[in-house]
């Protein structure tokens, strides 16, 4: 399998400035590799803390999708 990337827009989330990459590399034949990275301020009036909560929920439903394309 070669490598792709799922890209992806979440509305809403308390960040503002937000740019993220999600990418799945295959390694092997029955392994990947999932390198995340992400950029955001939090939304006026929403704490760090809750901003990378509401991301995190971002990326467990990528991941999510990943599983079920992939068939895992």
């Amino acid at each position: 399998m070669t490598a792709f990337e799922l890209k992806q827009r979440y509305d809403p989330v308390p960040v503002r400035d937000f740019a993220a990459r999600l990418t799945v590399t295959a390694v092997g034949s029955d392994h990947s590799e999932i390198h995340w990275a992400a950029q955001f301020e939090p939304a006026p009036g929403v704490t760090e803390e809750d901003a990378k909560s509401a991301l995190v929920g971002f990326y467990q439903s990528c991941l999510a999708k990943i599983a079920t394309e992939l068939g895992a």
